[in-house]
């Protein structure tokens, strides 16, 4: 080996040697006062289970502790403030005080760099996990409080731009955690996308499914609202409407249920009737206003004789269990009624309760009809009232005549017929139930311009039934029927913004 080749790679050598040297030489501000503090723990640990120590010691032991973990702090070291925080939650040196521990929690989150917050994220984790636990109800490590700044440290590796942590942050408000943080999943789209963007293809899944029903990213939401308030500021009321709905959910803005109720009652007395609904349901629920029945009772009816099919389902159960008014389940029967003959599914459940239970409005054919489904199940209150009813004259309709004049007047192009023949088809009426016909028709009257047909093939897209699951498409019909004014058109279309 030539000399000058020698001279080289023995100065490699010392030069991997000296970073080697000066790396492991290497200690961060504060870690030596760290380190003290932990000592001065362990000889307290030690102290609390000898009887040969006194306990004035272990206190004294545990403020040492304290003193050096607040001189690294001082210093800039995250898991030193980390540790006071812990001694004011667990009285270690010092009188306990949750309101300067999460001072010193917040301080050592900012301090720390995304690999300390995981550490920091994992112990406040398991902290959590052991106050649960009734085995460690006893256990100075646990504390009920210590599941929320473990969200903190999560959120803030996120800001950071943790991919790990976007996704965890994706997660969380996907599904919320009660008393840290609520389900919002136009957030979690948010954090998703920017997991995503970094390459994380479990995020992009979420991500997609998301979209997929119509969810938006947070700052597309926030745009949305901000024209809306624009919009609603100068009085629209579908505006106002829609600001009402972002408050109420969270969508585009901080949900503030007061707020919320603010923009639902200005839509309301212009007579939205959407928002009269949705006001009822804020007294009903004591959601951002005094809980009031009345009030309640008040703004379902108005939005009810408007024929908001939810509005006639809430106004019925109102009835039914006599919330706010006097029960009477005769007029609870004729509200479930009108909000059953626009597809409330729930409105539906209630009426044939009541039926079942003999009580009857307005014995017409309908009527008899749906006793005989009933009776068929075995129901035997309701082969007595249709037994009843056929002796006073009032006949069940014969569905398949029916269904055969459907089917001529649909093949003439009458656009009710078509929506009636599909709801044969779709409920299995007079016909074998063929969810595909039921499409077949509800296309041909949708496609005639007929509001009720529209909103019913929205629900077919939504679904997948007798077509494959296609969200625009639900969208697109029930905008359709929505501008002609159909209640429940627009009440499924806010329901797909909140999924």
């Amino acid at each position: 080996m030539k000399k000058n080749h020698i001279i080289v790679y023995l100065m490699a050598i010392f030069m991997a040697v000296s970073i080697t040297f000066n790396t492991a030489a290497y200690t961060a501000p504060g870690e030596v006062e760290y380190q003290e503090g932990l000592k001065w723990l362990e000889k307290a640990e030690r102290a609390r289970g000898s009887f040969l120590i006194t306990a004035t010691s272990e206190v004294e032991r545990e403020r040492r502790a304290l003193g050096c973990f607040q001189k690294a702090s001082q210093q800039g070291l995250a898991k030193a403030s980390f540790e006071v925080g812990l001694c004011y939650v667990l009285g270690r040196g010092v009188a306990k005080d949750e309101t300067k521990a999460y001072e010193w929690f917040h301080k050592a989150e900012e301090q720390a760099d995304v690999d300390e917050l995981f550490i920091m994220s994992e112990k406040f984790t398991r902290s959590y996990a052991r106050w649960k636990n009734t085995t460690y109800l006893y256990d100075n490590r646990a504390w009920s409080g210590s599941l929320s700044e473990s969200f903190n440290c999560i959120k803030k590796a996120a800001e950071k731009g943790s991919r790990k942590a976007q996704f965890m942050l994706g997660e969380y408000y996907s599904v919320g955690e009660r008393g840290i943080v609520e389900k919002n999943e136009p957030k979690a789209a948010t954090w998703y996308q920017k997991a995503a963007d970094q390459g994380d293809e479990v995020a992009r899944t979420k991500l997609n499914a998301l979209l997929s029903r119509g969810v938006k990213p947070y700052e597309d939401c926030e745009k949305d609202f901000n024209k809306y308030l624009k919009d609603a500021e100068q009085g629209d009321a579908n505006a106002q409407y829609e600001v009402g709905c972002c408050y109420d959910s969270g969508r585009g803005v901080e949900k503030d249920y007061k707020e919320a109720v603010k923009w639902y009652r200005k839509a309301a007395e212009q007579g939205h009737a959407g928002a009269q609904c949705n006001l009822g349901y804020c007294y009903a629920h004591s959601q951002g206003v005094e809980k009031d029945y009345n009030e309640a009772v008040r703004w379902y009816r108005k939005a009810a004789e408007q024929g908001d099919a939810w509005g006639q389902n809430n106004l019925g159960w109102c009835y039914n269990n006599g919330t706010g008014v006097a029960k009477d389940e005769k007029e609870a029967a004729k509200w479930f009624r009108r909000s059953a003959d626009q597809g409330n599914k729930n409105a539906k459940k209630g009426l044939d309760a009541l039926l079942a239970a003999g009580i009857t409005v307005e014995d017409t054919e309908e009527d008899v009809t749906r006793y005989r489904k009933l009776a068929e199940q075995g129901n035997t209150i309701a082969k007595k009232q249709s037994d009843e009813l056929n002796k006073k004259g009032i006949k069940a309709s014969d569905t398949e005549d029916v269904v055969v004049r459907y089917r001529t007047l649909a093949e003439q192009g009458d656009a009710d017929a078509q929506n009636n023949l599909a709801y044969c088809y779709y409920e299995g009426e007079g016909v074998k139930k063929d969810v595909k016909e039921a499409f077949k028709w509800y296309s041909k009257a949708a496609e005639q311009g007929l509001a009720k047909a529209q909103n019913n093939l929205g629900e077919m897209y939504l679904y997948g039934e007798g077509t494959e699951k296609d969200l625009d498409q639900a969208r697109k019909w029930f905008r359709k029927a929505a501008d002609q004014g159909h209640a429940e058109a627009k009440r499924n279309l806010e329901n797909m913004k909140n999924k």
